[in-house]
Formats: structure tokens, sequence, C-alpha cells
């Protein structure tokens, strides 16, 4: 990394340069591209550092809950086919089998193997 840094810093054109590693931007250039949000792209002088201290003095102030009106969606209704709707009412048994059926497992994991061999004994005994 260090040889592409000496690299960078000898070479006289332009480059651009994307990065996560914020030690080698600092070290390799002179100015930053920012993407500020809206399309809005600004130049910084220096490296990432630079940047953070350069953006928090141009720091507009937060406007608060009373600045801004309240935006309202207005939510369409969805409707539902036969079959989605026979599914969606058929949804809450659904939901309380499988919790009925993972209780289920979790005890037989939580429990002792010899009482789960005395149960499964009893089981077969039961069914036969």
């Amino acid at each position: 990394m260090e040889l592409l840094e000496d690299y960078l810093m000898k070479y006289a054109g332009t480059v651009l340069l994307v990065s996560h590693d914020r030690a080698f931007v600092n070290n390799v250039v002179t100015s930053t591209l920012v993407f500020e949000g809206a399309g809005n792209v600004k130049e910084y002088v220096g490296g990432y550092d630079d940047w953070l201290r350069q953006r928090t003095a141009e720091a507009k102030p937060v406007k608060t809950a009373k600045d801004t009106p309240p935006i309202r969606t207005i939510r369409q209704k969805v409707k539902f086919g036969f079959r989605q709707q026979k599914e969606l009412d058929s949804l809450t048994l659904t939901i309380q089998s499988l919790e009925t059926e993972q209780e289920t497992l979790y005890q037989a994991m939580v429990m002792p193997a010899s009482t789960k061999m005395i149960n499964q004994q009893f089981s077969v005994r039961k069914n036969a």
C-alpha cells in the first residue's frame, strides 16, 4: 500500500480515487469530491479528515419538528383475491400450530436423554 501511496504522491496528473481506507485517502488526496444528497457533489480541499472539519463548519442548523409540517401519506386499500383472503384468514391458525410444534420440539430438546427414552417407549406401547 505504501508503494501505491508513494507512486500517487509523485504522479503529476489527476486521479479519480475511490477508497474505503481513510488513512490512505488522507495521505494521498489533495481534494475530495463528496456526494451531499439531492444529486449535489461538492469539492473540499484535503482528505477525509479535512472534509469532516470543513463539513461541520458549514453545517446548517437542524430544523425542528415545529419548522416542518407533517407529511401525510394516503394509503390505498389493498384488495385481496379470493385465494389470498382465504390464506390470510387461515394464517392465525397456521401460526398457532407452528408455535405449538416449536414448543413441543423445544421441550423435547431440553428433556434429559433418559426421560426421552422412557417417553419413546411409552408412546410405542401406547400405539401398539
